[in-house]
């Protein structure tokens, strides 16, 4: 049986609800996240299984992370063998001189374009606790950043 001229103004119309419907849900959804950043009383950030976490950041291939709290910077979560560090993505001694993974290089680089030694950034802690809420995650603690050990070669004018 072929469609009548008014089951297809009927189609249209409904499909035409169904996408409106769909846009304001949509729209919504958007409006309700937008700027939210997640509450962390004690700003310790647990990432995930410290075994899935071994899977996912493998040896000198860092994982590059947010602060979800919008309070801090992000930091590249990077492992050696099964030690994990949390570098921070501002250089030491400056408050907007970027530190980012060149994969290509195999290496930290600067706002100046520069060589960064993993010596030269500071970190947050990474736990792994043994016990309580977080037993068996890799948690990054982002209430204080670690010193680098080395001076670093950046000029603190950014």
């Amino acid at each position: 049986m072929a469609p009548r001229r008014g089951d297809t103004g009927i189609l249209i119309g409904a499909t035409a609800a169904i996408l409106a419907i769909g846009l304001v849900i949509a729209g919504g959804f958007m409006v309700a996240t937008r700027g939210k950043k997640i509450s962390l009383p004690n700003r310790q950030l647990p990432l995930g299984t410290v075994s899935t976490m071994r899977d996912t950041v493998k040896s000198g291939d860092p994982n590059y992370f947010t602060d979800p709290t919008g309070a801090g910077t992000g930091f590249y979560l990077d492992r050696e063998g099964n030690k994990f560090s949390a570098y921070v993505v501002t250089m030491p001694g400056t408050k907007s001189c970027g530190v980012r993974w060149a994969g290509s290089k195999k290496s930290y680089i600067d706002c100046h374009h520069k060589h960064v030694s993993k010596t030269q950034l500071a970190q947050y802690r990474t736990l792994e606790p043994k016990s309580g809420t977080y037993k068996g995650f890799l948690v990054v603690d982002l209430r204080r950043t670690i010193p680098p050990v080395a001076s670093t070669t950046s000029t603190p004018s950014s």
